[in-house]
């Protein structure tokens, strides 16, 4: 009965948490073999640092939530418990993931400026051998169990409009880092500032921006074909499907 309570938002966040779990173990994989990769070949220990501190961020964030939710020592978990457990685990994969995602910029443009450590650029760009196959397995589950939704027709006309709005400042953001990671030659060259430079930033800022856009809202079309998909299978066999409904 405490299963058919639950709204559709809280049954895709239940099974997100129990996909995203999973995938804590797989980037302490990749991070370790990374490291191992990297001492290996007796790199400075700034090249493998960022492996390091995501790897001890991971770990302390989920003994933290397991140690907050009192079921660190729970051998066997019931229902409630494991969703407590599944949310531990995604909150650590997370932030390794986000400190990855982060750690990688700060070296990458760096490079641009540090010549000494533009003989290390591809190492540093090796972080995206753990982040992309990682991004693009949860994107794709993701998308065949139908957790990427709006959640009505209601929630898509607000989601749509906030999504917009996030998109412009992130492909900003996007155009002045490309700028900057080019040592803002388009802007600044000959010594002198160069206002033209600015379109560029706002053209390659919006030629991402709009990809991304549009490519999310097919994802979020696709996926929720997929919801929909599920909850009619799950109807026809008189039974309830896990996470996801496209609510009129």
């Amino acid at each position: 009965m405490e299963e058919k309570k639950r709204k559709p938002d809280e049954r895709i966040e239940k099974e997100s948490n129990r996909l995203m779990g999973k995938f804590f173990y797989l980037v302490c994989v990749l991070l370790v073999v990374s490291l191992a990769v990297k001492c290996w070949f007796d790199l400075p220990y700034y090249v493998y640092a960022l492996e390091i501190v995501s790897l001890m961020a991971g770990v302390v964030c989920f003994l933290f939530q397991e140690l907050r939710n009192g079921i660190l020592f729970v051998k066997k978990k019931d229902d409630a418990l494991s969703e407590l457990h599944n949310a531990a685990l995604t909150k650590a994969m997370m932030t390794q993931f986000w400190i990855m995602v982060v750690g990688e910029c700060i070296p990458v443009y760096l490079c641009a400026y540090v010549e000494e450590l533009q003989q290390y650029f591809w190492w540093f760009a090796s972080y995206m051998l753990v982040i992309a196959p990682v991004t693009v397995i949860i994107t794709v589950v993701s998308i065949k169990k139908g957790l990427i939704v709006w959640g009505g027709k209601k929630q898509e006309k607000t989601g749509k409009k906030k999504f917009a709005i996030t998109t412009v400042f992130a492909a900003l953001l996007y155009g002045v880092l490309m700028e900057a990671f080019f040592g803002f030659r388009h802007v600044y060259h000959d010594g002198a500032f160069h206002a033209e430079g600015l379109l560029w930033i706002v053209g390659s800022g919006a030629f991402w921006g709009i990809l991304f856009y549009f490519a999310m809202l097919g994802v979020i079309k696709i996926s929720e074909k997929q919801a929909n998909k599920r909850v009619q299978e799950a109807d026809g066999e008189g039974g309830e499907a896990e996470g996801v409904v496209h609510e009129e």
